[in-house]
């Protein structure tokens, strides 16, 4: 056995003194917090790396014993507002220690909160740079908001308060306005909140047909635990969906990254509900207006109407009573006409027969015959003519009839027309006059009216 080789054990010693004797005191290191868990004894377990894009290019173990994790995790927690987790960029205070059987590992003393907000604000900085150069900002603003937005799908956790919030204002909205809603559930916070909104977001794209918006909800919370909405993933996923996003998520103050690439960024949950219930309100109101305006258009285009219609009828009335009076002079005249013709008719061939005596006398057996004749022939003439002319007259007093027939206030009454009378049985012909009580008269009766006093 060679007398100069040494133990393991030896050798772990040996290190150990190099290392301790060389970092006595404490030094200030920044790193990323790539896993980290608490142990049941209260210790708290890290794996500290540094990274240069994909490439690892360090890793050390870090502790944080039990005595000093609940005061670190307190600082850390009323600076920031949120817990330690992986993924976070930190400085911490640490002690290199080397065990012989656990070997090299740094105990965390401190960690400084400031540096971990900073370090936040800066990756938040290089991702909106980049999303500014890549023409992503604004895209999604740029898709028309739907008119009546009523199907909504909504990206949040099923337990969340801010998600039952809007859902209460929503269901519950004052005017009754009926808004369907769709849950996409997703995790909210920690590493699993970028891939688990962006699964949600897949599962919406393959049947947006189905919905108008969609929006993500979160109720509020500390800076770093708003951090997942900072990814530049998601960001890039919100800024290309082919429907409108709302976001909705945190407090008043707070601001991510993923508010910056919506379509319609809102303060919280509930300004969400209340955003859509007064879009409902504006359309509302828009439809309102249009339709009173409508109604005014109608109620003057029927005023212009029963104005006209009762000039014609007042018109036809008359033209009625002109037509009739006419027709029956004409008959009158014709009738006076055929009677006068045939009695002058008869006296002449009376007074012809008067002086023909002496003449039939001498040739009464030569034109006896002839004359008989000449009779027969003459008053089947006679009645020839008479009911040829008469046939004529009675054809033009029927058509007269049917011409008086068209016009008869009573069948205009037929026709879907109505005529109002006074109190004395006058056509009333405005609506500017005194009376008041009015008959109005349609083909099947009367109904009688009174004037509104107002």
């Amino acid at each position: 056995m060679d007398e100069s080789a040494i133990s393991l054990q030896q050798l772990n010693g040996l290190i150990k003194d190099i290392l301790e004797g060389n970092f006595m005191e404490e030094v200030w290191v920044i790193a990323e917090i790539a896993e980290i868990r608490r142990a049941s004894s209260g210790h708290c377990y890290c794996e500290l790396v540094e990274k240069k894009g994909e490439r690892t290019l360090a890793r050390m173990r870090g502790n944080i014993w039990s005595f000093q994790y609940q005061r670190i995790l307190s600082n850390f927690f009323k600076i920031t507002g949120g817990n330690l987790q992986a993924g976070m960029e930190v400085m911490c205070l640490v002690q290199v220690s080397f065990h012989e059987v656990f070997g090299l590992s740094l105990n965390i003393k401190n960690i400084d909160p400031s540096f971990t907000l900073g370090a936040h604000e800066k990756r938040k900085k290089e991702i909106l740079d980049r999303l500014k150069k890549e023409g992503l900002m604004g895209l999604n603003a740029q898709i028309e908001f739907p008119f009546l937005p009523q199907n909504i799908a909504v990206i949040s956790s099923e337990s969340a308060a801010g998600y039952e919030d809007f859902l209460n204002q929503v269901d519950s909205n004052i005017h009754g306005y009926r808004i369907y809603t769709q849950l996409f559930p997703a995790t909210m916070q920690g590493d699993d909140t970028s891939p688990s909104i962006q699964k949600a977001l897949q599962q919406i794209r393959t049947d947006n047909r189905l919905f108008d918006v969609v929006m993500i909800l979160r109720g509020g919370g500390a800076t770093l635990d708003l951090a997942a909405f900072d990814d530049y993933e998601l960001c890039r996923s919100i800024a290309e969906f082919p429907l409108p996003i709302i976001s909705g998520i945190g407090h008043e103050r707070d601001h991510t990254l993923v508010d910056d690439v919506v379509h319609t960024k809102l303060k919280t949950p509930t300004a969400a509900a209340a955003f859509i219930i007064d879009h409902f309100e504006q359309i509302e109101g828009l439809l309102l207006g249009q339709l009173d305006a409508l109604k005014y258009v109608v109620q003057s285009r029927i005023k212009t109407l029963t104005k006209k219609q009762e000039r014609l009828v007042y018109q036809l009335s008359n033209s009625s009573k002109n037509y009739l009076k006419a027709g029956q002079q004409k008959l009158t005249k014709l009738s006076y006409g055929m009677v006068g013709g045939a009695v002058g008719m008869v006296q002449k061939q009376k007074g012809v027969l008067q002086q023909l005596p002496e003449k039939m006398n001498k040739g009464i057996r030569y034109h006896k015959s002839n004359q008989e004749q000449y009779l027969v022939d003459l008053r089947n003439r006679i009645g020839k003519q008479s009911k040829q002319f008469i046939s004529e007259q009675q054809k033009g007093l029927k058509n007269s009839e049917r011409a008086l027939t068209l016009v008869d206030p009573q069948n205009v009454l037929k026709r879907g027309y109505a005529i109002v009378y006074g109190e004395n049985d006058k056509i009333v012909k405005s609506s500017d006059n005194k009376e008041k009580e009015m008959t109005i008269r349609f083909k099947d009766g009367n109904i009688k009216v009174k004037r509104d006093s107002k």
